[in-house]
């Protein structure tokens, strides 16, 4: 959905509203960088997982555990910063 739909489906709603992304969304991706440079955000990877065809990287960002499913071929160690 659009911002302005979600907003106004919940027009009038009060109370804690939470979000999620789904890990295959979040990008490592190098040819954004400068073009969203002021979103960039950085988090320490604490764990890998290898599953064949992608990998999960697994940080703490925002005060809660996180996951980022990235390529095969994205290569990425434990107390890198992402």
């Amino acid at each position: 959905m659009l911002p302005d739909v979600v907003a106004e489906k919940l027009k009038g709603r009060q109370g804690e509203l939470i979000m999620g992304i789904r890990g295959e969304d979040i990008k490592l991706d190098g040819q954004n960088l400068d073009l969203y440079a002021s979103e960039k955000q950085q988090a320490v990877i604490e764990n890998t997982e290898v599953m064949g065809n992608e990998n999960n990287l697994y940080f703490t960002f925002g005060g809660s555990q996180t996951v980022a499913r990235v390529s095969k071929y994205e290569i990425s160690q434990i107390g890198v910063w992402i």
